[in-house]
């Protein structure tokens, strides 16, 4: 699992998207931490304390938004902590279609916590 020991610091580095495993790694893991390189699970977990919105695909129709700030990642789960309501929600890892990564380690201004819909499948509450 994890975690971001840097929340609510600073850094100038900004969000971490290159890939950067090499050849061998790839082709011939020798750890657990080989076998995540490149994937999804790793591109969360080096942008840990970041702000994010993530896509889960709820049945074979519904797309469920969730914002906040990235906690905690897991094998098949992520963390987000929601800084306007004070509350952490778990995410399942297998039902994320789509993240966006906002440069800030904070709610963007003008970004609220996205709610579940009630009844309109991708609707927003701001």
């Amino acid at each position: 699992m994890f975690y971001d020991t840097s929340y609510g610091g600073t850094t100038s580095q900004g969000l971490h998207m290159d890939p950067d495993e090499p050849m061998n790694q790839v082709l011939d893991p020798q750890s657990n931490a080989d076998v995540t390189r490149g994937s999804m699970l790793q591109d969360l977990a080096d942008n840990l304390g970041y702000y994010v919105e993530i896509d889960f695909l709820i049945g074979t129709q519904n797309i469920v938004t969730r914002g906040g700030i990235l906690y905690a990642v897991g094998n098949n789960y992520v963390t987000l902590y929601q800084d306007l309501e004070d509350r952490y929600v778990v995410c399942d890892l297998y039902s994320i279609k789509f993240v966006t990564f906002y440069n800030t380690r904070s709610t963007p201004r003008g970004r609220g916590t996205i709610n579940a819909p009630t009844g309109n499948a991708g609707s927003r509450s701001m």
